[in-house]
Parts: structure tokens; C-alpha cells; sequence
């Protein structure tokens, strides 16, 4: 287990909504007759390979999903996407970002589920004034917050909004009174599980033990052996293939119904992981900043056609690139 990890205060997250800052961003030029030919470029980046491949394939799909619906067109021009695996590694999505804009020449950039990924990416695409929209579930609250640029958004959530309402419904409703929170030991997992210690806490928890596992981690026996027995809940935030592991694993060792798990944000809940998590997931409780069964025409409209087009309904990261993909038109 790591040395404890202080619970460091978190910022609100708030949306940017992205129609209220290009005032600020857009000088209206006059477009020549050669820009108008000109395809709208826009460069996709996805863990395709790797721990997150689920989520990463609800990022394209929901990109294209969008270029199908405008017929692949915005604004009079074509819209050409590229897509690139950065195969969940900070060093390569940044190889790759810079080859999307220095040799693709992309003009916008969507997608992201890695943290650290996001925060290596943001410095170069704001030297290089490209936008960059944060579109998978790459929280990295201090690139948003601390060093704010006017090339980097989100259609996605931060850090503190979902661990945080999730912390007091555990402590309110559930009666959880201690807890264990265990994360994949990158930076975007511990900042979210961290959101939920500090929300618990606030409420009058208490977090008794931190876990920290390695990405990739097939065997979390070891890990689960030393979760104590006596606490009231296990906040868990180890995603994708890894979370689906270990919620299995979790099961295997007797633990399902004897200690509440909860999901700190879609790491095993998430639409797209559940078919593999399968039952082991049942009975868990999650906070989600989207859900495919919202009733409203708009949501209706969007997972009908999703599920026309790809035979399954849309997760959290289809649905936030979409609207990236909307923002930009």
C-alpha cells in the first residue's frame, strides 16, 4: 500500500459551456473561397489498446456518429476525423497529438480518458493554439482549474462533481460510517477517489485505508486480501478491464453482500464495461454523469440512433463526444 495520500481540496467543478467563451476566442474573419474548401480536421484521440478499449470505443463512435448525422458536413465544408490510439500512455498521446497537428493539421482536438495524458497534451495544443475538448474521463481538475486555457474545455465532468454527491448519498443513506477507498494508482483515479474521501469525511466519515493498484493489474488478490473486514463500505475506482477484474475477484473471495461497494465515477458501471462485469456488479452503487435512459427527446433521439447504427446503447464518453463534436459545428 502507498504512504497516505493527504486529501486535497478540490474546486468545484463546473461545465464549461463552450458557446460562452468563444466570444472571447473567435475574431470572425472573413473566410476566403479557399477556407470555405477547406475540410473542417479534427483529430480524435482514444485508448484503443489497452485497460479503457470500451470506453475508448465509445469516444469514435460518438464522434462519428455525429459526422454521419450532419452527413459530413459543418458549416458548408467537410469534416474529416482522425482517429489515433495512444494506447492509455502519457508519452504516446503526446506523440500522437503532435503528429495529428503538426502533420495532419487538425484543428481541433477530442477525447482523452488518461489525466496524466490530458495535462502532458494541454501546454503543447495551447503553444499551438489548437482546441483541445476534453471529451472521455480525463478529470484532471488542476489543468482546468489551476492554469486555466482558453484552448481547453470539457463535455465531460470534473473531479469533485461526481465522488462528491455519491460521498454524502453513502453516508445518508447507506450508514457508512468508515471506509476503504482503493484506485488505480494514476492521476485521474486517486484525484476522483480523493473527491470522495474529502466528501465523506466532510459528511462525518471516515476513510480507515487507501489501496492503490497498478494499471493493468490482472490479479488483485493480494489487494483484496489486505481490504479490512470491519469497514463500512469500499469506495472503488479501478477502471475498465481492471475494474471489471477486480469486481469479479471481489466476488470470488466471499466479499459480495458483506461489504457495500460503490463505484466513485464509471470505472465498472459505466453502460459499456456492465455486459463484462456481468452480475458481480449487481447491487453496486455508482454516480454517473450520464445514463442512456435520461427521458427527454433530445437523449431519446441520440441513443436510438446510436443503437441503430452500432447495436448497443452509448456510455458516458460516447455521449460527451457527441456534444464535442456538436460544440464544434
Amino acid at each position: 500500500m502507498h504512504q497516505r495520500r493527504h486529501f486535497l481540496p478540490l474546486t468545484v467543478g463546473v461545465f464549461t459551456l463552450l458557446i460562452a467563451v468563444t466570444v472571447g476566442l473567435i475574431r470572425a474573419p472573413i473566410a476566403s473561397v479557399a477556407d470555405a474548401k477547406t475540410p473542417i480536421k479534427i483529430g480524435v484521440l482514444a485508448p484503443l489498446t489497452g485497460p479503457l478499449a470500451a470506453l475508448a470505443r465509445d469516444i469514435v463512435d460518438g464522434a462519428r456518429l455525429y459526422v454521419d448525422e450532419v452527413k459530413g458536413e459543418m458549416a458548408g465544408r467537410k469534416v474529416e476525423l482522425t482517429v489515433e490510439d495512444y494506447e492509455f500512455k502519457t508519452a504516446v498521446a503526446l506523440t500522437k497529438t503532435k503528429k495529428l497537428v503538426e502533420r495532419d493539421r487538425v484543428h481541433v482536438v477530442v477525447g482523452v480518458i488518461l489525466s496524466a495524458a490530458a495535462i502532458a497534451m494541454k501546454d503543447y495544443l495551447h503553444a499551438q493554439q489548437v482546441p483541445f475538448i476534453v471529451s472521455g474521463a480525463a478529470v484532471a481538475e488542476p489543468m482546468m482549474m489551476e492554469k486555466p486555457s482558453p484552448y481547453v474545455f470539457r463535455t465531460t465532468f470534473a473531479a469533485s462533481q461526481v465522488p462528491t454527491p455519491l460521498a454524502k448519498f453513502t453516508y445518508d443513506k447507506l450508514k457508512a460510517r468508515t471506509a476503504t477507498v482503493i484506485a488505480g494508482d494514476t492521476v485521474g483515479t486517486i484525484e476522483l477517489v480523493m473527491g470522495f474521501a474529502r466528501a465523506f469525511e466532510e459528511a462525518g466519515g471516515k476513510v480507515v485505508q487507501e489501496i492503490y493498484t497498478p494499471i493493468g493489474t490482472t490479479d488483485f488478490g493480494p489487494f483484496i486480501g489486505r481490504l479490512r473486514r470491519d469497514v463500512d463500505v469500499v469506495a472503488v475506482l479501478v477502471a475498465g478491464a481492471d475494474g471489471i477484474r477486480f469486481i469479479n475477484q471481489y466476488e470470488e473471495f466471499g466479499l459480495k453482500g458483506k461489504i457495500q461497494v460503490v463505484d466513485t465515477a464509471p470505472g465498472i458501471t459505466d453502460i459499456s464495461l456492465l455486459p463484462s462485469s456481468g452480475p458481480a456488479a449487481l447491487g453496486m452503487y455508482a454516480s454517473q454523469p450520464y445514463v442512456y435512459t435520461i427521458d427527454n427527446p433530445q437523449n431519446r433521439k441520440f441513443v436510438q440512433a446510436f443503437r441503430a447504427k452500432y447495436g448497443r446503447d452509448p456510455g458516458g464518453p460516447a455521449e460527451a463526444t457527441y456534444v464535442a463534436l456538436a460544440a464544434i459545428h
